[in-house]
């Protein structure tokens, strides 16, 4: 009987340890979310960022190059939990763009740590996103060429 107890138990842990491998590979793609946005010279941007029910926090992954501010709001003044907030440098005209996600990392995902609720550590409505803004900054007509 414990001979039997025993081996029952060990085909359960192999057979919890299959499943929660196999779930690992079979995650949810990131949803893609590409943004094109037309300001003016010096005219900021506002951006209400998807509900995160991820144990990810939302990151900046490139950076806008041509930004005076570039950064996440909580949701002081707006229904949502979390916005993205964009302003041109100063005068800036041209293109510019910033990646903004809530993946997990690679290192993490392969560390062998889950998180999150459920059997295997994820939750069955997480979902993970990555947003690209292209921000078109268009001169203003009465900005002076150098």
């Amino acid at each position: 009987m414990k001979n039997l107890f025993l081996c029952a138990t060990v085909f359960v842990m192999v057979l919890m340890t299959v499943s929660c491998k196999k779930e690992d590979h079979q995650d949810k793609a990131p949803i893609a979310i590409d943004i094109n946005v037309t300001l003016k010279q010096n005219e900021s941007y506002s951006y209400n960022l998807p509900l995160n029910k991820s144990d990810e926090a939302y990151k900046i992954i490139v950076d806008a190059q041509h930004a005076s501010l570039s950064y996440f709001m909580t949701g002081c003044f707006s229904s949502t939990p979390l916005s993205y907030f964009y302003l041109p440098a100063k005068d800036f005209a041209g293109l510019d763009k910033v990646v903004i996600s809530n993946v997990e990392d690679e290192q993490a995902h392969h560390d062998g740590s889950h998180h999150g609720g459920g059997m295997c550590g994820k939750d069955d409505d997480e979902q993970s996103y990555i947003i690209t803004i292209v921000f078109d900054i268009q001169k203003s007509p009465d900005s002076k060429t150098l």
